[in-house]
């Protein structure tokens, strides 16, 4: 997929895809390619909404509409069009199969920084975050006591580790604002997402363009290879890095 944090309108992709891996009616886990490829429509830029995949966007008929303040309503939904259609809709349209309902609320997103692998072997690195407030809103910095960063490969080829916070909850776990990307974490005294420093893991606003994300851990614990807290270089291989891709998740829970 794309990452989606900028505003450049309709992205053309021959790579970008959806998946299902459960739901109410018990399916399959299953991959939900483009139609044809490449496609204009494979996804929307836009910061007044979240991301969006399929389309155009005429006020419906998205494969995947993530809301505007997706945390606080039932506006996202999905409409399979420009992708494969998942085992049980039969037709293009309204569908209920990815999150039970045809409008949701989205419970969780992820980061991903993609590691790619050749023949030659390290070629990049992966990491990524888990929240449990939903971060398509605009509400500052939100506690929890589940939200974790992990990374499964990097350049020093630790092994993968899920980095929990030091303290639960922590009123700093993550920020929630629309001025930027996902952020988590941050120095209590210093810590400013606005101003790019001192947080655990700052994803920028258009974030693809530029190397300007960066993970300092401060309330998440450090990863294998970080002596103290500051700037780190662990997670993306470099202090400061442009991630490739978000995926976003409607939790199941049964």
């Amino acid at each position: 997929m794309f990452f989606k944090v900028s505003d450049r309108g309709y992205q053309s992709s021959s790579r970008s895809f959806l998946f299902t891996l459960c739901n109410k009616n018990g399916y399959r886990p299953e991959k939900l390619p483009l139609r044809r490829t490449p496609d204009e429509y494979a996804i929307c830029d836009r910061t007044r909404f979240g991301p969006v995949f399929g389309g155009p966007v005429f006020g419906g008929d998205c494969d995947l509409y993530i809301a505007y303040n997706a945390g606080g309503k039932k506006a996202s939904y999905t409409e399979p069009h420009t992708y494969a259609r998942p085992q049980g809709a039969t037709s293009d349209g309204m569908c209920d199969v990815f999150a039970g309902t045809c409008k949701f609320t989205p419970d969780e997103m992820e980061v991903f920084h993609e590691c790619r692998r050749n023949l030659l072997g390290y070629t990049g690195d992966l990491f990524h975050f888990f929240s449990d407030p939903t971060l398509v809103s605009d509400r500052g910095y939100q506690s929890s006591s589940r939200s974790f960063l992990f990374t499964l490969c990097n350049k020093n080829g630790y092994r993968p580790e899920k980095l929990p916070l030091r303290r639960t909850p922590d009123e700093k776990a993550i920020c929630d604002h629309t001025g930027c990307g996902p952020v988590f974490g941050g120095d209590s005294a210093f810590g400013d997402p606005w101003f790019g420093f001192g947080c655990d893991l700052l994803i920028d606003d258009n974030a693809g363009g530029e190397k300007t994300c960066s993970t300092e851990p401060y309330k998440y614990a450090r990863p294998q290879g970080a002596s103290s807290d500051g700037p780190c270089d662990v997670f993306a291989g470099t202090l400061k890095f442009t991630p490739d891709e978000m995926e976003v998740f409607h939790e199941v829970v049964d």
